[in-house]
């Protein structure tokens, strides 16, 4: 029997490196491995005052899709004022920074100007977060490029 394996696969957990820092205990690890596994559980746990609210069940295929990695591209369509922005443009990045799934990050806004400012959205969010500095440590970079 041959195993065919997606491109698009990814491991159930975390890279090795990120689970075997010293200062996590066990609470921690597990909270790192369920925001791995779940882009819903990484959203409340990582921005609570953007994800401040219980999510609705109707979001509940919003995150399957999220987090199938064999689905590279997506339409969406929602109401105004439901997130969508903060799923692409903080959610999803964020993710793929934090976990190093990701090595290059686009922002998508209608002009070059949104775009820059929902990079420093990202940044801010990921600099200022209280429970990515106790997983991850501070994130510091000279790469946050705006041009």
């Amino acid at each position: 029997m041959t195993a065919i394996i997606s491109p698009y696969h990814k491991p159930p957990d975390p890279p090795a490196h990120l689970l075997a820092q010293p200062h996590l205990d066990s609470e921690l690890l597990d909270i790192m491995v369920d925001c791995y596994r779940s882009s819903k559980m990484l959203a409340k746990m990582l921005f609570p005052e953007r994800f401040y609210r219980e999510f609705d069940p109707g979001y509940d295929d919003l995150f399957a899709l999220l987090d199938d990695d064999s689905i590279q591209r997506a339409c969406v369509e929602a109401f105004r004022g439901c997130g969508k922005t903060s799923f692409v443009n903080l959610v999803i990045p964020a993710k793929g920074i934090l976990f190093e799934d990701r090595h290059f990050i686009v922002p998508i806004g209608c002009t070059s100007d949104l775009a820059v400012l929902q990079t420093e959205n990202l940044k801010s969010a990921l600099q200022t977060s209280e429970m990515v500095k106790k997983l991850f440590g501070p994130m510091k970079s000279g790469n946050w490029a705006k041009e």
